[in-house]
């Protein structure tokens, strides 16, 4: 005898029903597409007990009987009202979608305008910051203009005031200011003084040292070197007699064609003379010492200058103007 089935489980899939009784492995079960197969299933394997000689007649016409049992009614009614309650949800979750992606765009749309607002926000606050450093500045410079208008303010109150002491207060007035400003002269007297006495004191002391170190290098020069030789009278020019050579070689013009010197030796005699049309009176007053000080003038110059006045009986450092003048009383 067939043992009597206790448990049926049926429960819906994605393609349809399925469904298991007892006695079947866990991994084994029926699957079915729609209710009226899913009934003809329960009546197969269920209630007829896999009975494969039924006549296919009697099991239409048995299951034709259940569809009109109150329980296959309810079944279906109810059937029917969760798939439309499914229907509405798929509608209604199709609607949320739409408006999940509306709001989606929205949503990035807003995010869009907030990073506009963010960089406008930002430049916003860079002006800004320039704006108060810029003000920042400004406050400052006009505190120091402030600052220096009341200093220079203070200082010409200070000097109006100095000058109002100066004039109105005078020692010993009989004031105390008059006291206290002759005290104070007096202690400034009193320490120029001892500056003044101190002052001596080392210059006195600085003075006998450098006279010691002077007296002492002195001492050591003298050991050292041989006593001078004592000096010979300088020569005094002779005294020329006058004589019309004598006076016509004075008055001789500064031309190389008169006096034929070299081109080098006229230069300085012209130098020395200082004017234009001078004559060799106005240069034989110079003596050798001060023709070498003017530029160009050496050794050769003087030779050929001493060799002139010897043929004409003159010589360098001597007076023409006796001469010159005996000529005129003549």
């Amino acid at each position: 005898m067939k043992k009597s089935i206790k448990t049926v489980t049926v429960r819906t899939v994605p393609n349809g029903y399925e469904l298991k009784y007892d006695g079947m492995r866990q991994q084994e079960g029926f699957l079915y597409f729609n209710i009226e197969s899913l009934l003809g299933g329960i009546l197969k394997h269920v209630v007829m007990g896999d009975k494969s000689e039924q006549d296919p007649e009697e099991c239409k016409s048995l299951l034709q009987s259940m569809m009109t049992w109150p329980d296959s009614v309810e079944l279906r009614q109810a059937y029917a009202t969760l798939q439309s309650d499914y229907e509405d949800a798929k509608r209604t979750a199709h609607t949320a979608q739409v408006q999940l992606a509306a709001l989606d765009r929205k949503h990035e749309a807003a995010l869009t305008t907030i990073r506009e607002l963010r960089q406008e926000l930002a430049k916003s606050a860079i002006k800004v910051e320039a704006y108060n450093n810029l003000k920042r500045e400004l406050e400052r410079k006009a505190e120091s203009e402030r600052i220096k208008a009341k200093m220079k303010k203070f200082r010409e109150e200070e000097e109006e005031q100095r000058k109002a002491k100066r004039i109105k207060v005078k020692p010993n007035d009989g004031t105390e200011e008059g006291k206290k400003l002759a005290e104070k002269q007096d202690r400034a007297a009193k320490a120029r003084k001892v500056k003044a006495e101190n002052d001596e004191k080392r210059i006195a002391e600085k003075v006998k040292k450098l006279k010691d170190e002077q007296s002492s290098t002195n001492e050591k020069k003298t050991a050292d070197k041989p006593k001078k030789q004592p000096k010979q009278p300088k020569e005094t020019p002779k005294k020329i007699e006058y004589s019309q050579e004598v006076y016509d070689a004075l008055t001789t013009p500064l031309t190389i064609d008169k006096l034929k010197l070299s081109i080098r030796t006229l230069k300085v005699l012209k130098y020395a003379g200082g004017e234009v049309n001078n004559t060799i009176a106005d240069v034989v007053r110079y003596t050798k010492r001060d023709l070498l000080m003017i530029r160009g003038c050496g050794t050769t110059v003087i030779n050929d200058w001493q060799a002139w006045l010897d043929a004409h009986g003159l010589q360098m450092g001597m007076n023409p103007k006796p001469i010159l003048k005996e000529h005129d009383n003549h």
